[in-house]
């Protein structure tokens, strides 16, 4: 009741005055309320984004390292070696690695067109080769000029010295197919 008897008591102009005080209160805290729910609703989408950009960025770098392993394997498969006989690129590396005269046989297989890339291969028969000479050519095979897989694998110890290994591979050649060089 005081409240209302000291309004009504009140001059008019000192009313307006009052009333015009409690709008403009009532404006600024409708505007900081506003104001703060945007604030936090920003907060809220600069986190998600933040988020999102983390993601974009995992996923380019591994987008940019996967380009550049395809480019490496892109050379491999175009390389001036991708057309020179897979036998002869076997021979050739079991010559550098001093297997040759360990090659018990070596078959060409029937060469395959699979999506535009051309796949020949051999089969190979090493006979009484050491762990360390077989680990060498493995490696010369992985990371020779042409694009080399290896296939099947099978690998015996001789019973004659366990030391000595007979291993069996099939090894394909990857290079573009003849009208695919783009």
């Amino acid at each position: 009741m005081n409240i209302q008897r000291f309004i009504t008591t009140m001059e008019p102009r000192q009313r307006s005055i009052l009333i015009l005080g409690a709008l403009i209160l009532i404006v600024i805290l409708w505007g900081g309320f506003s104001a703060s729910s945007r604030y936090t609703a920003m907060k809220r989408t600069v986190s998600v984004k933040k988020g999102e950009f983390s993601t974009f960025k995992r996923l380019a770098e591994g987008y940019i390292e996967k380009e550049a392993r395809l480019s490496a394997l892109e050379k491999r498969v175009t390389s001036a070696t991708a057309s020179q006989s897979v036998v002869a690129v076997i021979e050739e590396t079991a010559k550098e690695i001093g297997v040759k005269s360990q090659l018990a046989s070596l078959l060409p297989l029937k060469e395959e067109i699979r999506r535009g890339y051309l796949e020949r291969g051999a089969e190979v028969k090493i006979e009484g080769i050491d762990l360390n000479r077989l680990i060498n050519l493995l490696y010369a095979l992985e990371h020779h000029r042409s694009l080399l897989l290896i296939k099947e694998f099978s690998l015996e110890s001789r019973f004659d010295n366990r030391e000595l290994l007979d291993v069996r591979l099939k090894i394909i050649q990857v290079s573009k197919a003849p009208g695919n060089r783009g």
